[in-house]
């Protein structure tokens, strides 16, 4: 069981499910409990999905919404009158408004939970974003904090990051850092990602270069980096940064 296919798991079956009880399920849990990453993503995802499960727990039916509903039926056909008929009409209309929220709120789940992504999709992005486009990202809108975990990259990068869209939803997916390192004349960018938001986040918690791009990429709890040249070698920016002098 690799990361990338227990995450996908993770997000497609609520953690009642009883799909958690098949062979696929338990090797998931298996592997969450012994990867501190995974863990720390699927924490993260029960966590929305008890938030949402509670609003459709606390919506309350409004005082004097039965006798509304009665008052319709009658206008609409004088003929029916509140018996033993009418609590059926209105139950069936109730029922019909419970499933008109129901619908609302899945609709606002969908379109604000936010959607995984592929390393390979993000360094793909930076390197349009930061390196090919002509025009400067925007500073950062502070959708999410990034937080730089190591004190050698707090040194090397700027305090202001630009930002950008990747889903289409409203906020930043990216928070990117300039870096500079004089020692070694490398220039290049820090991608800040949250780690739920990558499907294959690495375990690794130090640079290991992507055998596809002049970038490397790392994690910790909380973020996954993506490390972007611009000027100068990834390579000796990685074996510094194993031996400490960065």
């Amino acid at each position: 069981m690799d990361c990338q296919t227990a995450r996908q798991w993770i997000d497609l079956h609520p953690s009642t499910s009883r799909d958690w009880e098949c062979a696929e399920g338990v090797a998931v849990r298996d592997h969450v409990a012994g990867c501190e990453l995974c863990r720390h993503a699927s924490e993260d995802i029960h966590e929305f999905d008890g938030r949402v499960k509670s609003l459709l727990h606390d919506v309350e039916i409004p005082e004097g919404l039965k006798d509304r509903i009665l008052a319709q039926v009658q206008r609409a056909n004088p003929r029916i009158q509140p018996r033993e008929t009418a609590p059926r009409k209105w139950v069936l209309r109730l029922v019909g408004l419970g499933l008109s929220m129901l619908l609302a709120v899945g609709g606002w789940y969908w379109a604000t939970r936010a959607s995984a992504m592929t390393i390979a999709r993000l360094g793909d992005s930076a390197a349009s974003m930061l390196l090919a486009s002509k025009s400067a990202p925007m500073a950062f809108d502070g959708s999410f904090t990034p937080q730089i975990s190591d004190a050698r990259w707090q040194r090397v990068a700027a305090p202001q990051p630009v930002g950008w869209d990747l889903d289409g939803r409203p906020g930043h997916d990216v928070a990117a850092f300039r870096v500079n390192v004089t020692s070694l004349r490398f220039r290049g960018w820090l991608v800040v990602i949250p780690i739920s938001r990558i499907s294959d986040a690495p375990s690794h918690f130090d640079p290991v270069r992507l055998s596809y791009a002049r970038s490397a990429v790392w994690a910790d709890q909380s973020f996954v980096y993506l490390c972007v040249a611009e000027q100068g070698s990834i390579e000796a920016l990685i074996d510094q940064w194993g031996g400490g002098a960065v």
